[in-house]
């Protein structure tokens, strides 16, 4: 995938319509980030991820995330683009994956309840999901398990706070 999108990259300021160039330049970044790389001007690019393109799909932000989170990288803006991406999506598994990556981001930044309550909201939107429902975008696979994972979270949450067992 990495040389798909750097060929997409490097194509996109050749299309001949202006707002069509800066989406496939926004997709190569998020799709370079998802893919693995983790370069200096891709994070700025993201860093600056308000001026990407506003025809960016959620998906695309979204894998671009997950990618970072997956590599361990955090970046500036980071925890503002995923509070914003949990408003736009509206898949409920998009809006699962978004809320758990936000809650790890909140639980990095030692907010426990604003963690525990994303991953709450998580679960109920994992609940949501049919079999069926799990494929995802162009842009973004949604996970395996994802209920699972939200279970998961939220437990690990519920220890770390030292919740009682009957308090949900």
């Amino acid at each position: 995938l990495l040389g798909l999108w750097e060929d997409v990259r490097a194509a996109a300021p050749r299309h001949p319509d202006a707002r069509s160039a800066a989406l496939l330049e926004a997709r190569s970044v998020c799709g370079l980030l998802a893919a693995g790389r983790h370069d200096k001007d891709l994070l700025d690019a993201m860093a600056n991820w308000r001026s990407l393109s506003r025809d960016l799909p959620p998906e695309s932000l979204l894998s671009a995330l997950e990618g970072l989170s997956q590599a361990g990288v955090s970046w500036p803006g980071g925890s503002a683009l995923l509070t914003d991406l949990c408003e736009q999506v509206t898949d409920p598994r998009a809006g699962a994956s978004a809320l758990l990556s936000r809650a790890a981001d909140r639980r990095a930044g030692g907010d426990l309840d604003g963690a525990a309550a994303d991953a709450e909201a998580a679960l109920t939107s994992a609940a949501e999901v049919s079999p069926q429902q799990l494929t995802g975008s162009a842009d973004w696979l949604a996970p395996a398990r994802l209920l699972d994972r939200a279970r998961l979270a939220r437990a690990h949450l519920a220890l770390i706070r030292s919740e009682r067992p009957d308090s949900r």
